[in-house]
């Protein structure tokens, strides 16, 4: 091989390590900076749960940076349910059942969780959509039933609810299906229905894709902000 040929070898190898090299830094730094976003984010979700917890709203805020119409995130909440009159009560089957010492009623314990990536006429706001969730019940005789409304769901995200109830003793316990999900009986389906219900400056504060109340024959369980995060699950 001549001499002239050994040289442009050698310069082509030369320029093939040097950008090896340069592949190899912007991998590094790629990978650096993918651990700094992870990091960041790790650190502002724990800043954000904590201000929550202080500020008494039992919120926890999870932005969606795509869209600023849209406020996703977690809402806990805690209520009684009067149980005197009743012998048996039926609650949803995803619900979490602990028996209690108070004998007069049933505390209930909420995380009300929204998340949504689509693209909605008017603002969602998790602060707004925890008013349009929650439990409710009917009374049977001497049977009481309890049922979620207001939780939907679609291709673009969904609202659920978890709960947690801790139960007096005395009452007989039943789980059933159909008392939870977008499918509950404790709202409705019926698009007429929904509509009627629905006032157009209700949806200018905050969108909804589901019934916003109980339907007929069931009652609201008011509710207060939980800080404490009782029925708090993982994500």
């Amino acid at each position: 091989m001549k001499e002239t040929d050994k040289k442009r070898v050698s310069g082509k190898k030369r320029k093939r390590g040097k950008l090896f090299d340069v592949l190899v830094h912007v991998v590094a730094v790629a990978a650096l900076l993918g651990f700094l976003a992870f990091f960041i984010h790790l650190v502002v979700r724990r800043t954000t749960r904590e201000r929550g917890i202080r500020a008494g709203t039992g919120l926890i805020i999870s932005y969606n940076i795509d869209n600023p119409k849209i406020v996703n995130g977690w809402a806990y909440e805690k209520g009684l349910l009067d149980t005197l009159d009743y012998e048996s009560v039926t609650v949803p089957n995803s619900a979490i059942v602990r028996r209690g010492k108070n004998e007069g009623s049933i505390t209930i314990f909420l995380e009300k969780e929204f998340g949504f990536v689509g693209h909605p006429p008017y603002q969602m706001h998790i602060r707004d959509a925890r008013n349009y969730m929650g439990c409710a019940y009917k009374a049977e005789g001497k049977s009481v039933k309890i049922a979620t409304y207001g939780e939907w769901e679609n291709i673009e995200g969904a609202a659920s609810i978890r709960m947690l109830f801790v139960i007096p003793k005395k009452l007989t316990l039943k789980k059933e299906e159909g008392l939870s999900g977008w499918n509950s009986i404790g709202h409705t389906d019926d698009s007429e229905w929904f509509m009627s219900m629905i006032d157009i400056n209700e949806f200018q504060k905050c969108y909804w894709y589901g019934p916003i109340s109980p339907a007929e024959g069931w009652t609201r369980i008011d509710t207060v902000p939980d800080a404490e995060l009782t029925a708090r699950g993982w994500w």
